[in-house]
């Protein structure tokens, strides 16, 4: 966020100050907690290592297609999918950043960085520490990492501020459809429903209402699918069925 927000020719000025700021002070409060947590227990990193024990949180590369708690259902997947898609446009935003940065072009401000950062983080968290079942990556969680975190809302909010062409919203909807086969969404017509028809209505719609004016009626099938969905899901809840 540091170097991302200020000029170039001051880095090292803005490095120097985000590690005396924060980086220090908060080191120095995970050293100590992990010291107490040792005490306690008379293990080093014991929070990781059961997470590693119980959870099969240990490193490894990605396998395709993702799989979800009970082999995927739509219940977790569609929303996963669309998490792990706002993760990745986190990232090319990013890099984008970072080559207006070593052309000396800042434009955006630190919070914005910083937001953005954090849900890069969460993809490399997914792709890289969530555990295997069998031989697939387990994205459980996903949703939860990245839509209920205030990162999340700033993010989309800034990419509800852009402006896009009927062109570009094209060129999303392919990118978008490919995404969804890391998910298993063309296994059959009931995974691309699940997966990729909801997901697409939400993101073309998205783009297209703060687009044009006469694409505002959109608001109201958004609506009456999060409406049916909270139904559904509150029927489930009550059943009392486990729910991610």
């Amino acid at each position: 966020m540091e170097l991302l927000s200020n000029p170039i020719k001051v880095w090292w000025k803005s490095l120097l100050n985000a590690l005396y700021k924060y980086a220090v002070p908060m080191t120095l409060g995970l050293g100590v907690f992990l010291y107490w947590q040792f005490v306690e227990t008379e293990i080093l990193f014991a929070y990781f290592k059961k997470q590693a024990d119980h959870w099969g949180h240990t490193f490894a590369f990605p396998t395709l297609p993702f799989s979800n708690i009970e082999n995927g259902s739509w219940r977790y997947h569609w929303l996963s999918a669309l998490a792990m898609l706002i993760d990745t446009i986190a990232v090319i935003f990013l890099v984008w950043q970072g080559i207006q940065w070593i052309k000396n072009k800042v434009n955006e401000k630190g919070v914005l960085i910083l937001s953005a950062g954090y849900l890069a983080m969460v993809l490399i968290t997914l792709l890289f520490l969530n555990p295997h079942y069998g031989n697939q990556t387990n994205i459980m969680g996903a949703n939860r990492y990245t839509i209920i975190t205030p990162f999340f809302f700033l993010f989309i909010h800034y990419l509800y501020k852009q402006k896009y062409s009927l062109r570009q919203i094209f060129w999303v909807f392919v990118f978008i459809n490919i995404f969804w086969g890391l998910f298993g969404a063309y296994n059959g017509l009931n995974s691309y429903f699940a997966i990729g028809v909801i997901n697409n209505f939400l993101i073309i719609a998205f783009m297209l209402f703060n687009t044009k004016k006469r694409y505002y009626w959109l608001v109201i099938p958004i609506i009456a699918i999060n409406f049916l969905i909270q139904l559904h899901l509150f029927q489930q809840f009550i059943t009392p069925l486990y729910m991610d």
